[in-house]
């Protein structure tokens, strides 16, 4: 390893560190990062970080812009390109305030590391976000035989994921002490060991959009507890278990669940597509599922309070990230409001402006 790769390597450990204990990032979110900084090393042929300048972020966005993806052969999205320019920009910003940094790395140098806004906001953009309707969670679930107990925990993941709406990173660290079957609540609590976003604790009730899909999870949780006899320490979907013959030394999967989490959320993310595959269907992470069911739980609230306790619920502590962030209408949706609004007055029983200002005033407070 050259020296100029060796320090850069030394430094980037100290911002890993950082993003770990200071800003209580998720290895998720570390992964993205180091993925993004490995992208700029590749530009930059592993150069001393100290030499970077605002002639090298212009050179890098063009580089970026045309750069193939190393297994496809395609442009990477403007979307990819966009966090690739984030995640370097938060780095450099970081590291221009250390030592040995300071008189070589300027934020102004920094600032090149943008998008030209109108490709930003059509990279960016939330009405162009598909994601499954309820008809696909319940015909993928339905698409599994049950023959191995791997089949139930795949059928009740996907169930699971779209009545909770939780995030992959927390899905796969939740236990049995986490979930008050009585309740019908997930605690995804730091102290259980549950890996949320900014290490928030959420406290989600699921959302019954199909009893269906309740009771695949609740099957599964069942079998657990009554077959499996687990702990509350077990988690509620445990990786496959790898077995290894001694004679050959060779190791395959077994047809049972493990008794240990998956290392993160990839495990997760291959059951999703492995039964999409399986199924002739289309493929959607499990994150889309979490945009399927804020959307769902949104259109069944009819008030403001209503509306508040379905963001809570997601962990959202802005009501604003639940309506922009997720709640964007589509092109479709968007049709099918304006076309049921009375434009020419006929409905008598529309707001005054009275009660639209004090709207207005309740959701500027939520």
């Amino acid at each position: 390893m050259s020296s100029n790769r060796a320090k850069n390597e030394k430094i980037k450990r100290q911002y890993y560190h950082w993003l770990r204990e200071a800003q209580n990032s998720s290895e998720k979110t570390v992964d993205a990062i180091k993925k993004a900084l490995w992208v700029y090393d590749e530009f930059s042929n592993y150069e001393d970080l100290g030499l970077f300048d605002g002639n090298r972020a212009v050179e890098y966005k063009k580089w970026l812009a045309v750069r193939k993806h190393p297994k496809t052969g395609e442009k990477i999205s403007p979307v990819t390109q966009y966090h690739y320019l984030r995640h370097l920009r938060a780095f450099l910003l970081w590291l221009s305030d250390k030592r040995g940094y300071r008189s070589r790395i300027f934020p102004s140098d920094i600032a090149f590391l943008n998008m030209d806004k109108k490709y930003a906001k059509a990279a960016l953009d939330p009405t162009k976000q598909e994601y499954p309707p309820l008809s696909y969670v319940i015909a993928l679930c339905r698409s599994i035989d049950i023959v191995t107990e791997i089949d139930r925990r795949d059928r009740a993941l996907i169930a699971f994921t779209a009545i909770s709406g939780a995030r992959d990173e927390a899905i796969s660290t939740l236990t049995l002490q986490c979930f008050d079957e009585q309740k019908l609540v997930i605690y995804q609590y730091k102290k259980y060991g549950v890996q949320t976003k900014f290490a928030k604790d959420i406290t989600t009730y699921l959302m019954v959009f199909d009893q269906e899909l309740l009771d695949y999870f609740l099957d599964w949780v069942k079998y657990l507890r009554q077959e499996k006899h687990a702990s509350s320490s077990f988690p509620i979907f445990p990786q496959d278990k790898q077995e290894c013959l001694r004679d050959n030394n060779v190791c395959f999967f077994a047809e049972h669940v493990d008794d240990k989490p998956w290392s993160g959320a990839g495990g997760i993310r291959k059951v999703f597509e492995k039964r999409a595959k399986a199924a002739g269907m289309d493929y959607y992470p499990p994150h889309k599922f979490r945009h399927l069911a804020i959307e769902l739980a949104r259109g069944k609230c009819h008030d403001l309070n209503e509306l508040k306790a379905v963001s809570q619920n997601f962990g959202h502590e802005n009501i604003e990230t639940t309506m922009v962030s997720y709640g964007n209408f589509n092109a479709t949706q968007i049709g099918k409001i304006i076309g049921e609004i009375d434009f020419q007055g006929k409905n008598t029983s529309k707001l005054t402006e009275k009660e639209k200002l004090e709207w207005i005033r309740k959701i500027k407070a939520l």
